[in-house]
């Protein structure tokens, strides 16, 4: 059963940041994930939440752990 990892945030760094981005993206692939959504525009409905939503996608619970 795939396992989901749902993430909410601010930047507070924007160079650290960038540099994040550019090397995660390879890594969360290499452990079998998929990028379902990531960035900033997500519409709350209830709530004050950060501005960038990530919602990822794992073959399991357990490589989302590894």
């Amino acid at each position: 059963m795939a396992g989901y990892l749902v993430a909410n945030y601010d930047i507070t760094n924007e160079e650290g940041y960038q540099r994040y981005i550019s090397t995660v993206g390879p890594t969360i692939i290499a452990y079998g994930g998929e990028i379902l959504v990531a960035g900033p525009g997500s519409e709350a409905v209830e709530g004050n939440p950060g501005l960038v939503t990530v919602v990822l996608k794992f073959p399991s619970k357990d490589a989302i752990r590894t």
